[in-house]
This record gives structure tokens, sequence and C-alpha cells, in this order.
């Protein structure tokens, strides 16, 4: 017997399937404390049961998308500072 247990739980009835009724995940302490998080931790526990966080060619296409943006970001960032640039050796 468990006295003075207190674990924040979601609780996802009818996930996709026929082998489960219900899923449960236990939040980890001291994560997701903010009400505003909610949506992004039942975001975080449908992917799991679709088993999209396991995939690694998600994970992998995640990362490609990461780096493209950060690329483009930069190579953005540097272009606008060579036209600054130009504009003020015109001045």
């Amino acid at each position: 017997m468990i006295k003075g247990c207190s674990k924040r739980v979601i609780v996802v009835k009818h996930p996709q399937g026929d082998a489960f009724e219900e899923a449960y995940f236990i939040v980890k302490e001291g994560k997701y404390k903010n009400p505003r998080d909610t949506r992004s931790l039942i975001t975080a526990a449908n992917k799991i049961i679709n088993g999209e966080k396991n995939d690694p060619s998600s994970r992998k296409a995640e990362r490609f998308r990461t780096r493209v943006g950060n690329v483009l970001a930069f190579l953005s960032g540097a272009f606008l500072s060579f036209v600054i640039f130009l504009l003020l050796i015109n001045i």
C-alpha cells in the first residue's frame, strides 16, 4: 500500500487500435506545471499512442527541417547584412 503518493496522470480513453481501452501517462515531476503546457502534453501523448514518437524517420525529418530552417535564417541574415553594408558604403 502506498501512502502519500501524488502523481499527475493523463488518461487517454479509446486510443486507436483494438488492443487497449485506455492509456495512462504519468507526468514527470517538475514538468508541465503551467496550464498552458497542457495542450502540448496531450499532443505528445497522442504522438506516442500513434507511434509517431518512436519512428526514427520522423525524428530524422524533424532534424532535417530544423537544420534547413537554421541555414535559411543564417543565409537571410547574411544577405540582409550585406545589403545594409552596400547601402552604407554608397552613402
